[in-house]
């Protein structure tokens, strides 16, 4: 088994201290403007010295990426403490804009941590020894992607929808554009505290910060969610994230997003000639739903209402989301967490 001490690599003054329970986090610099790509050496040494003081074991892992897996894990001798997810990039020397991309991405989520539908960030450490960074963050039980293997329903995708839309309201007041949502990297969990079903967006690696509603340039994300703005290189702003859920609603509809069934060149031909595709069994939804979907379709950004403006739809803007009853739901959550925890071929 696999563990490892995450300890200050040196002194700071003048810091302000935030106590979640007993575990002291130390705030990063100040956030900012997360379209500059490169950070000083100093800048860097300061960021990635904020670490939780305890030992973390690897249990297994639970994701995979270009540069980096996500680990498992939970504190040594402290099972009370519940269980984390540890995001750990390797050859960080030998990969220099990794380094500065996982900066920005620790900023971003730094600028977010307290917000209930974004993964919570805990603490980073960079670890020279084993030429790793170590990030530490909130451990849900699956991705959205995971569940659509079921049939949702109408009442779940609007539960995660209106869960979701908070989550881009909050982005959009701080100017963030995430670039790569879907279903992947959307994550639900059961809140301890209010014992809901929450949906929480993850994977900020993409994320920058917008000067203005046309201002992001560069054409990156998932193709399938890209919104078509985006693809035709006219500048794109918040609101593309709001075609990406559309999208993830898609998925939860249809279990797959717009035009899947094609490769992703002809998928982004179709988006930006015809919009969005048409859903298959359109019967199966409400009148309200249908509107919602075809507000947040609308190819001109301009004409696509904003998050704000889609939480005050009458679709998410309805009392029957606070009176759920969630035990099938949280039954099929404990289930794929105990098979996650306890599947001991992937041990490490």
């Amino acid at each position: 088994m696999d563990e490892i001490v995450l300890v200050p690599v040196h002194q700071h003054t003048n810091e302000e201290v935030e106590k979640k329970g007993d575990v002291l986090l130390k705030k990063p610099p100040l956030f900012r403007d997360a379209t500059r790509p490169m950070f000083t050496s100093l800048e860097l040494e300061d960021l990635f010295s904020h670490p939780l003081h305890y030992t973390f074991r690897k249990i297994q892992v639970i994701g995979k990426g270009a540069f980096a897996k996500v680990y498992l894990a939970r504190i040594h001798d402290r099972p009370d403490k519940g269980f984390f997810a540890i995001k750990i990039t390797e050859n960080v020397s030998k990969n220099p804009k990794t380094v500065h991309h996982l900066a920005n991405e620790i900023l971003l989520m730094e600028k977010c941590r307290n917000h209930d539908n974004i993964v919570k960030y805990f603490a980073t450490h960079r670890y020279s020894v084993r030429d790793e960074i170590w990030m530490v963050m909130e451990y849900c039980t699956c991705s959205l992607q995971d569940l659509l293997v079921g049939d949702l329903g109408e009442k779940y995708i609007r539960l995660f929808t209106f869960q979701l839309l908070n989550a881009l309201s909050f982005l959009a007041q701080n100017s963030i554009v995430h670039r790569d949502f879907k279903s992947a990297n959307v994550l639900v969990k059961v809140d301890e505290s209010s014992n809901d079903i929450m949906v929480k967006l993850a994977d900020f690696g993409l994320a920058v910060v917008v000067n203005g509603p046309r201002s992001g340039k560069s054409v990156c994300g998932s193709r399938f969610w890209m919104a078509p703005e985006m693809l035709k290189n006219e500048g794109y702003g918040c609101k593309a994230d709001l075609w990406a859920l559309g999208c993830v609603m898609f998925e939860m509809m249809d279990t797959s997003p717009p035009y899947y069934e094609h490769n992703s060149i002809k998928a982004m031909f179709y988006t930006v000639t015809k919009g969005a595709a048409s859903i298959r069994q359109p019967h199966r939804w409400t009148t309200q739903m249908h509107d919602f979907l075809g507000a947040i379709f609308q190819v001109d950004p301009d004409a696509r209402p904003s998050a704000d403006e889609l939480l005050k739809h009458p679709w998410v803007n309805n009392k029957e989301l606070h009176n759920m009853d969630h035990s099938q739901m949280k039954d099929i959550l404990r289930s794929a967490s105990f098979m996650k925890i306890f599947d001991t071929s992937v041990y490490v």
